[in-house]
């Protein structure tokens, strides 16, 4: 619809700090809104805009790693009068962009999507006149930054600090962030006190108050490979001497050969031994629920993101992940990684996969990604002749999927043949501890008799503990991008609608039906991408799978 009009309103902060300003800007001249209209009651609409920001989103940007696709093109407004130098050296913030008819009501119009501008670019030039470009942040890289916040001083001085290492030991090195079922993963454990024989688990995030399940007896130690043999000798970490034993006697505490204890307290979660190893220890154990999406929520908070920006996080299956992140890593690498192979199976309908993706308005959540097939109540939306702009096959689509490798059960400190235990030589339990992760293979025959020379396979690893877990995830991935239930080649299809406010509830992940008879498609397509606002500042286009 023609007569829509594009409302763009940013915030904007003066250099130094101070009150918050809006900007408010149009794509033709428009009327202010009267009053009961909240903040825009009386507010100018600048008619500024000559090109209309566009924002494309995909549940994955290529089809071989699965990762998420994010892009957003700028909103260009006119400067011919200068008007706008005024606000350059100022902070630009927030930014929304809503599509309103003419006559409704300002809380009518569509928000097509919102977020945080890049810094503005102004352009100035004799061939054209100035203009200002505004581009949205992508919301993944607001993740680019690092994971941990604390890091070993280095300052054990054998009185008051003695569990931050030394210069020639952790110094510099971030504390770990452990999170979820960790009971068999062989965690390398720093040590941050070699007289004591001290060890630190992880690091504490502040708020959470997440400790050892099962305190000091959940732990397990291993040397070589091999259950290390030390008996758990008590927990300590207690407020005061009345509830228990408290970090103070854990500090002072003398142990018999081949004990150890346990502190739990908020900022240490230590292990002290007694007897040195035959080779380097490491760890198993589980931190807070162990749940998929329980893990990922708390690493979104270890990146600083509040709970106002998170939603059905926790709609995973109960499936364990466990996550464990020792060296320097950015929270956009951690987060990606462990959101990976989320999965479950719903009794009639097939595998449902969760892939972590930020929606228009920046808040984060996991999709629930459809099989083919699925009961019509479950279906988002339905697409007829009478909908469709523009259809077109998107070439890029790969061929069938043939084979899919899941990795699960990882481990972080392998073992060749010189370091294990002697008893554990020959087994099988050697060769699972030479590999950094487990390997579940699930296999599609039909593609793989049907593209024998041109079938396509996949590795992914994933956070996930257990093989079932890793099997569910698989077999998704074979229903999903293998042949289809006719033994057709699954495909992308690019069909371009109009912006309605049932089309932006739709969710990525989501089934569309499509009754196109004349192009030949009939049937349940998955929503994998959208791009909002092209071809046209009132289109939108959705890419279907199937």
């Amino acid at each position: 619809m023609s007569e829509r009009v594009i409302l763009a309103e940013i915030d904007v902060t003066p250099p130094g700090g101070g009150s918050v300003q809006t900007l408010r800007f149009s794509d033709r001249a428009i009327r202010p809104f009267g009053a009961g209209q909240g903040a825009v009651s009386h507010a100018v609409w600048d008619d500024r805009i000559i090109e209309a920001p566009s924002l494309a989103r995909a549940l994955w940007g290529d089809f071989q790693t699965l990762s998420p696709g994010w892009s957003a093109g700028a909103m260009t407004l006119a400067n011919a009068d200068r008007a706008l130098d005024a606000w350059e050296a100022w902070s630009w913030g927030a930014i929304r962009v809503r599509l309103w008819t003419p006559g409704t009501a300002f809380s009518a119009a569509l928000l097509v999507m919102s977020g945080v501008c890049q810094p503005p670019g102004y352009a100035y030039g004799f061939s054209e006149a100035p203009r200002v470009k505004v581009i949205m942040h992508d919301h993944w890289a607001e993740l680019d930054k690092p994971l941990h916040t604390q890091f070993y001083a280095g300052t054990n001085d054998g009185d008051t600090v003695l569990y931050e290492g030394t210069p020639e030991t952790v110094k510099g090195r971030p504390k770990p962030v452990a999170l979820g079922r960790l009971l068999d993963a062989h965690l390398p454990c720093p040590q941050v006190n070699t007289a004591l024989q001290a060890y630190q688990l992880y690091g504490d995030i502040v708020g959470t108050g997440l400790s050892v399940f099962g305190g000091g007896a959940g732990v397990s130690l291993f040397d070589r490979g091999d259950a290390a043999g030390y008996v758990h000798a008590g927990d300590y970490g207690h407020n005061n001497p009345v509830d228990g034993p408290t970090s103070a006697d854990f500090d002072g505490e003398a142990l018999d050969p081949g004990e150890y204890i346990y502190d739990f307290a908020a900022g240490r979660k230590l292990i002290r031994i007694e007897g040195q190893p035959v080779g380097k220890l490491a760890f198993g154990f589980r931190v807070g629920d162990q749940a998929h999406g329980s893990v990922l929520k708390r690493l979104f908070w270890y990146a600083g993101l509040p709970d106002s920006r998170l939603t059905g996080i926790l709609t995973t299956s109960g499936q364990h992940a466990g996550v464990f992140f020792a060296d320097p890593v950015s929270a956009r690498d951690a987060i990606g990684w462990a959101a990976r192979g989320a999965a479950t199976e719903l009794g009639g309908v097939g595998y449902i996969a969760f892939i972590l993706a930020p929606d228009r308005t920046g808040v984060w959540r996991f999709n629930e990604v459809y099989p083919p097939g699925i009961p019509g109540f479950l279906v988002a939306a339905s697409i007829g002749e009478a909908d469709v702009i523009g259809l077109a096959t998107d070439e890029s689509a790969p061929p069938p999927l043939g084979e899919a490798a899941v990795g699960w059960g990882r481990i972080w400190t392998t073992y060749g043949p010189a370091d294990i235990a002697p008893d554990l030589r020959g087994t099988d339990k050697e060769q699972e501890l030479a590999a950094e992760y487990r390997w579940l293979i699930a296999e599609d025959a039909a593609a793989k008799e049907a593209w024998p020379n041109a079938f396509r396979r996949i590795e992914i690893a994933t956070p996930l503990r257990a093989e079932s877990a890793a099997q569910l995830y698989a077999n998704w991935l074979i229903a999903r991008f293998g042949l289809a239930p006719d033994g057709r080649r699954q495909r992308a299809w690019r069909v371009t609608l109009e912006i309605t406010q049932a089309r932006l509830a739709v969710r990525l992940g989501q089934i569309v039906n499509i009754d196109l008879p004349a192009a030949g498609l009939d049937g349940q397509f998955l929503l994998i991408g959208e791009e909002m606002m092209r071809p046209r500042r009132d289109l939108m286009v959705w890419t279907l799978w199937g």
